[in-house]
């Protein structure tokens, strides 16, 4: 063989040996871990109303007496006052207070709701963001309202669907 041959012979196969390689071309890493340590979490607990402590032990009122089975029309309100407790434990915990629920179990009629808050004799306007750890007693005076306008109620006897009040997590 000449040393044309021999050569383009060597260079093909160092070329070979080295696209063999090219797939396996590894750069070089380290890594170190961050320890870990202990932690404790909070909690939010909203706990069961009490709804005997306005009025005595009727619940739901209407006019300033015991709703018993008043002919509701349009425009009429049903009130029931309930002592809460909600326990917050965290350095940054607060919460916000709310209200949903609350419709004619018949038709699925939404009833116009709202709800206030007070701590004490402080009123508290819904919405307001609550802060710091510790227990807080609420007085929540709840208000549903048969809308106007609301012609798919007429004539039913049926249920008042559950008013939730609902506490949720806010960063504070």
């Amino acid at each position: 063989m000449n040393k044309a041959t021999k050569g383009a012979l060597a260079a093909v196969a160092a070329g070979t040996m080295m696209l063999g390689g090219a797939g396996t071309l590894a750069y070089w890493t380290s890594s170190q871990n961050v320890g870990g340590t202990n932690v404790n979490t909070g909690h939010l607990t909203l706990g069961a109303p009490d709804c005997s402590v306005a009025s005595g032990t009727h619940g739901w009122e209407f006019n300033g007496a015991a709703y018993v089975s008043q002919v509701l029309v349009p425009g009429d309100q049903l009130t029931e006052v309930c002592d809460l407790t909600l326990s917050l434990s965290g350095d940054n915990i607060g919460a916000t207070l709310a209200i949903t629920g609350g419709a004619i179990a018949a038709t699925g009629t939404e009833l116009t709701k709202s709800v206030a808050f007070a701590e004490g004799v402080t009123p508290i306007p819904s919405g307001t963001v609550v802060t710091g750890a510790g227990s807080h007693t609420y007085r929540a005076t709840v208000t549903v309202t048969l809308p106007t306008g609301a012609t798919a109620s007429q004539d039913l006897a049926t249920a008042l669907s559950d008013v939730t009040l609902t506490a949720s997590q806010t960063h504070a």
